[in-house]
């Protein structure tokens, strides 16, 4: 399981959801994620809010939405504008374990940018997931 250290003084974890594109089309989604959501946070509007941000009251800073192996452009430019120093998490829905070029490439973005990872593993998102692998990277870089 990976926890998100804690202090007093930073009590919350802040989100951001890039994209809402997404590979699968779950019925149940409610921010109706899809290959066709062409849905992006404004760049220039989302500086402008994060430099409002007193990060020293900040906990982690995630990021979800749609997800984040089909469009690593528009999470990047956004995990850019936080400190480096904060704490970041992705929440993911893992099919790009099933595709070992695609689990290199998640592996490469996650590591440059020292995301915390937490893996959906709901009943829909599982017969999308190679879950031996997810549980092999579960314990090499304790990945929840």
């Amino acid at each position: 399981m990976v926890s998100i250290k804690t202090k007093k003084q930073r009590l919350v974890d802040f989100s951001f959801m890039p994209s809402l594109k997404c590979n699968l089309k779950c019925k149940y989604c409610m921010y109706n994620s899809s290959a066709r959501n062409k849905s992006y946070l404004d760049l220039k509007k989302t500086k402008q809010f994060i430099s409002t941000i007193d990060f020293r009251k900040i906990n982690a800073i995630g990021f979800y939405g749609g997800e984040i192996s089909c469009d690593y452009e528009s999470y990047q430019k956004i995990i850019d504008l936080i400190p480096e120093k904060v704490i970041k998490f992705i929440i993911t829905n893992g099919t790009w374990s099933k595709h070992p070029k695609e689990y290199k490439r998640f592996l490469n973005f996650v590591k440059k940018n020292r995301l915390q990872v937490f893996i959906s593993t709901t009943k829909f998102h599982r017969p999308f997931q190679n879950r031996k692998v997810l549980k092999e990277l579960a314990k090499e870089y304790k990945f929840n």
